[in-house]
């Protein structure tokens, strides 16, 4: 997985976060065999855990930063939120709507202090922790949902996926402003409905 992730030209901050948080303890316990392989995989629900190379694409495109203070909308297994507070050493919060999701990511990530996940409705936000550096919703959406922007601090980033691209919205002093957007990069809709919905997330 290493190697792969070099070929792809990742740098080394997070290469040292996919060496320091073991993916195999964020799948199914039937699936860990899979665990270093460079492939999606299946999660509950029709949701999945993206596979490696695309959640290093992501983390180079988020570009988190030290104490970066970070919230994550569909946060999953937790594995990206895992990656993210590695590189940061930051406080990290994810929402999880899926409950058997929500509680397998609580259990994996009990252990670090500065990780924490939240089974609620994430488009709301998490308000009660504001202001963050970047708010990443880990799936598509039709509109882009600026309320949350009021969540970050200035020049705090809202990275999210929208008609087909991947977009960093910036919040300045005064309004936003796209700063990068990456096309092609796709993400299932993000799941805002109860959790009997077919609707996925990409984690």
């Amino acid at each position: 997985m290493i190697a792969v992730l070099r070929a792809h030209g990742i740098s080394e901050n997070i290469i040292d976060a996919f060496t320091a948080i073991d993916r195999k303890e964020f799948i199914p316990l039937a699936l860990k065999d899979q665990a270093y392989e460079n492939k999606n995989i299946p999660l509950a629900a029709n949701a999945y855990t993206s596979k490696p190379s695309t959640l290093a694409t992501l983390l180079t495109f988020i570009h988190p930063q030290p104490n970066h203070k970070v919230l994550e909308i569909g946060s999953g297994s937790g594995f990206l939120l895992a990656l993210i507070s590695h590189i940061t050493q930051g406080n990290s919060f994810g929402i999880e709507l899926l409950p058997s999701l929500a509680f397998s990511s609580q259990t994996v990530l009990k252990k670090n202090p500065k990780a924490a996940i939240i089974h609620k409705n994430g488009i709301p936000g998490l308000k009660n922790k504001n202001p963050y550096d970047r708010i990443i919703v880990s799936g598509s959406v039709k509109e882009i949902p600026t309320h949350l922007l009021r969540q970050l601090n200035t020049n705090g980033q809202l990275i999210i996926n929208s008609n087909g691209k991947l977009l960093k919205i910036q919040k300045t002093l005064f309004s936003k402003k796209i700063v990068a957007q990456l096309e092609g990069f796709y993400f299932p809709p993000l799941q805002i409905q109860p959790i009997h919905s077919n609707l996925s997330y990409l984690v």
